[in-house]
C-alpha cells in the first residue's frame, strides 16, 4: 500500500477553506446586523427627501429601494467617520 501524500495537503486545504467559509459566514450575519441597526433606520428620512425630487409616491420608493442597494452592495467597505473629499 502506497501513502498519498496530497491527501493530507487536500484535507488541510478543505479545512481551511471551511474556516474562512464559517468566519465569513459570520461576518456576513455581524454585517447584516449593522446594516439593520446603522441604515434601514434611514429608509423614511430617505423617502421623505426623494418625495419632492420626485413628486411621485412609487417613483420616490424605487429611488429609495435602489439606494438601499447600492449602500448594502458598498456597506462592506464602509469605514464610519471616513471623510469623502467635497
Amino acid at each position: 500500500m502506497t501513502a498519498n501524500p496530497t491527501g493530507s495537503v487536500v484535507e488541510s486545504a478543505s479545512s481551511t477553506v471551511d474556516l474562512d467559509a464559517q468566519a465569513s459566514h459570520c461576518a456576513d450575519g455581524d454585517l447584516r446586523a449593522r446594516f439593520q441597526s446603522d441604515v434601514i433606520p434611514l429608509r423614511e428620512p430617505l423617502y421623505h427627501h426623494a418625495m419632492p425630487m420626485t413628486r411621485n409616491h412609487a417613483d420616490a420608493e424605487d429611488l429609495v429601494q435602489e439606494t438601499m442597494v447600492k449602500a448594502y452592495a458598498g456597506f462592506r467597505t464602509f469605514e464610519p467617520g471616513g471623510c469623502t473629499p467635497c
